[in-house]
């Protein structure tokens, strides 16, 4: 990856990179110590990897001293802040990205269901067996776009009479899946027709 000017400039002036005042052997120093885990991090760990020597028992003084002089405390954290930053956003891409992809593939389905319907085959599939997967397709996209109906309307049948969903139900269970698959394509021909 190519970094930019803005990067560079970004990068210069954030507290985990290296100070003007600090030295290289400080800044090495520092670097081994923001690059330890927040849980085990100490000036001491950062010499023990630093020198490669993991029985030393404390740091040198002036280990301590650049510790100390150069905030290396404050700076690890500030360094910690910008990788959890870094590791959110990039979580919220991927949900961005799955979410998306959900959308995509539950149009695509609905889009499949609905053509399966208007030319429903009774020998392959029966209204009522695809009913339920478009139903279910429906929910998931309403759900995806948060587009929950919050309003309940009256529903008005096909012959124009007034009833409650239950009413609804009862009259698409007595037809056959002809008669449903056919109501089906004068509802798709004329979407009007259901409230005239």
């Amino acid at each position: 990856m190519t970094m930019t000017k803005s990067d560079e400039s970004f990068l210069t002036a954030q507290p985990w990179m290296r100070r003007d005042d600090e030295s290289a052997k400080a800044f090495a120093g520092f670097k081994t110590y923001r690059g330890m885990e927040p849980e085990v991090r100490s000036v001491t760990g950062a010499y023990r990897l630093h020198r490669d020597n993991p029985k030393a028992m404390q740091a040198p003084d002036y280990f301590y001293g650049w510790g100390r002089k150069y905030a290396w405390k404050e700076r690890a954290g500030a360094y910690d802040a910008y990788r959890d930053w870094l590791d959110l956003r990039a979580a919220d891409e991927e949900r961005g990205k799955a979410r998306r992809n959900r959308r995509i593939a539950l149009g695509n389905a609905l889009q499949k269901l609905n053509q399966c319907i208007g030319n429903i085959d009774p020998n392959d599939a029966s209204v009522r067996e695809v009913m339920p997967a478009l139903t279910g397709v429906v929910k998931e996209l309403r759900a995806e776009y948060d587009d929950e109906p919050t309003v309940r309307q009256q529903v008005t049948t096909y012959d124009g009479g007034n009833g409650g969903f239950g009413v609804l139900a009862q009259r698409a269970a007595d037809l056959t899946d002809e008669e449903l698959a056919a109501q089906y394509r004068q509802l798709n021909r004329d979407p009007g027709a259901a409230n005239d």
